[in-house]
């Protein structure tokens, strides 16, 4: 398991939170922001999808499975 509490400004932020996310899917192991800890920028400049948004997974799901069938038709 990664923990990361993120620090600096929004470019540091980023950079920390893309290492974890391919640090952990070469571990396979899972990511947790620890957000508690401070305030992070990736907050302020955007607004954070939580997975119990589920109006946002429906859709993102949506669109994968239109995106395949129509790549699927067009390489066939």
């Amino acid at each position: 398991m990664i923990i990361n509490s993120l620090d600096g400004r929004l470019g540091n932020q980023l950079f920390q939170y893309s290492f974890a996310i391919c640090l952990s899917k070469e571990l396979k192991c899972i990511y947790i922001i620890d957000d508690k800890s401070s305030k992070d920028a990736v907050r302020k400049y955007f607004k954070v999808i939580t997975i119990s948004d589920n109006k946002f997974f429906r859709k993102i799901l949506i669109l994968n499975k239109i995106l395949l069938s129509v790549t699927f038709k067009l390489l066939n």
